[in-house]
């Protein structure tokens, strides 16, 4: 079992919870004061971590050791989960996302392959992708969705990028893909849909939440010909897992805690945390 404490490291524990060790991979003051809020990557034999606010790097450590084998630098104002890609040709690729660009990586040796301008932003929803496409967000000030094609070498911002979707944003929360589409809740409760392949937006809908200071942190999941996703303050919703919009059900627990963690789905269940419990929903 790995985990990722942002200044405080990355450690590996046993099932019964004993540590096998520690590593730092920086102490850095986050001027944001966030903290960290990218996931750890499991590679072969590697653990790829995302240390933007630590040491504005990304690393990757061997798994049995905790050791660093690779370190890329200049990473600025990511708290975005990089992904393993397939490429056009074979192979696979490491997309790294920051406030300035997009880099292709070799996941094995940290190797840069390409880089792709974007609007300067920072990042929070993790990279996602379908074959060999990724679909990457900037999260607020230059909001786009962009979709880049893998595969280049060298400065591929002229040639990769296949489209953007100018003001389409979920700020926090990570988008899904299905059949061709993609999904999100936005930070202000907006259900989204656009068309993966054109870029074109399906639609816009917004889910009234329960009051100003309620927002959406979380990312959505998929199942049953459904999606879900939920808010900080006011509870789940259930849409269609369609280009055409279809809000299912809308559902509240009573508890005034605060939802910050994405849904996971365990068979006929959901599970959902807040920062006080963890709730088991099934038939």
């Amino acid at each position: 079992m790995y985990v990722f404490f942002g200044k405080s490291g990355v450690l590996k524990y046993t099932l019964a919870g004993e540590l096998v060790w520690k590593t730092s991979v920086g102490t850095e003051v986050d001027s944001h004061k966030w903290g960290s809020g990218a996931s750890l990557i499991l590679h072969q034999d590697l653990l790829i971590v995302n240390a933007s606010c630590e040491s504005q790097s990304i690393r990757g450590l061997n798994k049995m050791t905790g050791e660093e084998v690779w370190r890329v630098g200049e990473i600025v104002d990511s708290w975005s989960t990089p992904l393993v890609v397939p490429a056009p040709a074979g192979g696979e690729e490491l997309v790294v996302v920051d406030r300035f660009k997009i880099l292709g990586l070799d996941p094995v040796t940290g190797r840069q392959l390409w880089v792709c301008q974007k609007e300067s932003d920072y990042v929070c929803p993790s990279v996602i992708a379908h074959g060999s496409v990724a679909y990457l967000i900037n999260s607020r000030f230059k909001a786009l969705l962009l979709a880049l094609r893998t595969g280049g070498r060298g400065d591929v911002t002229g040639s990769h990028i296949e489209w953007t979707l100018p003001k389409w944003t979920t700020r926090v929360s990570t988008p899904i893909y299905h059949d061709g589409h993609l999904y999100a809740l936005d930070f202000n409760g907006h259900a989204l849909c656009a068309d993966a392949k054109s870029g074109r937006e399906v639609y816009r809908e917004r889910l009234e939440l329960s009051g100003a200071g309620d927002k959406v942190y979380a990312s959505v999941v998929a199942g049953d010909g459904k999606w879900y996703g939920v808010s900080r303050l006011d509870g789940a919703v259930v849409l269609a897992l369609s280009p055409e919009f279809k809000l299912l059900a809308r559902n509240h627990l009573d508890d005034d805690s605060v939802f910050n963690a994405t849904p996971v789905i365990a068979g006929n269940r959901l599970l959902i945390r807040s920062d006080r419990a963890l709730y088991c929903i099934g038939k």
